[in-house]
């Protein structure tokens, strides 16, 4: 095994989820991926909820993973990465409940920006 990508599957009522310390800035699944992180000598992948460069980078440069994995800020803004190495703020996802991009593209209301 070459790395390890930390995510998850569906959430179940039934089955209670891993609660990070209250200082931890970002959720369970992020996480779980730091505490595997401390634990395994490959690079570890975290995902979920970073959506903005200055998160991805607090993740970096606090070695509390190795990658971060960015979905909905690529969907949202197919500059993300760009702008994060230049520094720049890329357009950021609204967080709709559902996601408007998965069941149309065009219904996402950052496209409109």
């Amino acid at each position: 095994m070459d790395l390890l990508h930390v995510s998850a599957g569906i959430e179940s009522p039934d089955v209670p989820l891993p609660q990070p310390p209250q200082n931890f800035p970002f959720n369970w699944i992020v996480y779980c991926g730091t505490e595997i992180k401390k634990n395994v000598s490959i690079p570890v992948i975290v995902v979920n909820g970073i959506r903005t460069s200055s998160q991805a980078a607090l993740i970096i440069e606090n070695r509390l993973a190795d990658f971060v994995a960015v979905g909905r800020g690529h969907l949202v803004d197919p500059e993300w990465t760009n702008k994060a190495i230049n520094k720049i703020e890329a357009v950021p996802c609204l967080e709709c409940k559902p996601c408007k991009w998965f069941k149309n593209g065009d219904l996402c209301p950052r496209h409109s920006i």
